[in-house]
């Protein structure tokens, strides 16, 4: 059985381990099961393991430090659901003990870890990769086919908000300039890696925010031109709550990925005066993709996957790098 282990006990991890421990996965070769946990203190990595107590979790590890995840031999893969600005430290130390990683968006804090971290993974020939999820997603990847198909036409146009209303709490992570917060690399990691994904690296990037007292985003508006012309725009916010959908648009019709567009379970797409919806229900909860996926890349031997490549990564946090000089976002 392939054994995980978590990095973190906040409510993205919970959402990773409860496929783990679902019924419907329990002891499935697809997805593994857990083998140990840390946390910021060994009581609160046991209590996680008790809260996710199943078949598939039994007898699983409360690690006190990160060198005895590092000296437990069973392990075949670790998952960090960590604060961004741990996710270097911790998937270095990992990757240099020969430990494949599934780490958190976004992978690192700037473009210069991220280019550290893969050249450290290729040189030890281990698995790493950013744990963009939504790319595993059925309805992306029927979003990929429609487009690779012809279906709207030629693309012109991308179009995405992202935002949800925060009340501002300088103590909250999310508005932390320690812990790198803001809304840029909180949310922002989701609508320009799928602009990448379909449409590569801008020629051009304009880009404004709302900086709070602490000078971390708390809304941030990005405009992109491509090659062919073809643009994006996003908008990520704190201050309201949006649509969060994901618009293409083409020379004969358009695609909308529905709300959440970054866990999207349906899309709609009008072609030629027909308006066609399309469901793609989780089999659990969404994260079942993505952790099959590494499964099947690391019994394999693949140190990337096709969907969240290296140089994707690489080519998303320069990008982002790239904003925050626009907008004045410093770490």
């Amino acid at each position: 059985m392939f054994n995980w282990a978590v990095i973190g006990t906040g409510g993205i991890a919970d959402r990773f381990t409860s496929v783990l421990t679902s019924s419907r996965a329990s002891g499935s070769e697809a997805y593994g099961q857990l083998r140990g946990v840390l946390a910021t203190s060994e009581s609160k990595a046991r209590d996680f393991i008790v809260k996710h107590q199943r078949a598939a979790c039994e007898g699983a590890i409360s690690y006190d430090d990160i060198s005895a995840l590092i000296a437990d031999v069973e392990i075949d893969a670790v998952y960090i659901a960590t604060p961004h600005t741990s996710h270097y430290d911790f998937t270095r130390q990992l990757l240099m003990a020969q430990k494949p990683v599934l780490c958190e968006k976004p992978l690192t804090v700037t473009a210069a870890e991220t280019q550290q971290l893969i050249e450290l993974a290729r040189k030890n020939k281990v698995f790493l990769m950013e744990a963009l999820w939504t790319k595993t997603l059925p309805v992306w990847h029927r979003v990929k086919q429609l487009l690779k198909q012809g279906r709207i036409g030629e693309v012109d146009h991308f179009s995405a908000d992202m935002g949800f209303y925060f009340p501002y709490d300088s103590a909250h992570r999310l508005f932390n300039r320690e812990l790198a917060g803001g809304i840029l690399l909180d949310m922002g990691v989701y609508p320009i890696s799928l602009a990448n994904w379909l449409a590569g690296v801008p020629a051009d990037i304009t880009a404004s925010s709302v900086l709070s007292d602490q000078g971390v985003d708390l809304k941030t508006m990005v405009n992109m031109t491509f090659e062919r012309q073809l643009t994006a725009s996003f908008t990520l916010t704190t201050k309201s709550t949006t649509e969060n959908a994901f618009w293409i648009y083409g020379k004969r019709g358009w695609i909308r990925v529905d709300d959440l567009f970054s866990e999207s379970q349906g899309l709609t797409y009008h072609i030629a005066g027909q308006t066609t919806k399309e469901s793609y229900p989780f089999e659990i909860n969404g994260f079942e993709y993505q952790i099959s996926e590494v499964v099947k890349c690391i019994s394999e031997g693949v140190i990337e996957h096709q969907n969240v490549t290296h140089q994707n990564t690489l080519e998303v946090m320069t990008i982002i790098d790239q904003i925050r000089q626009k907008i004045g976002l410093r770490y």
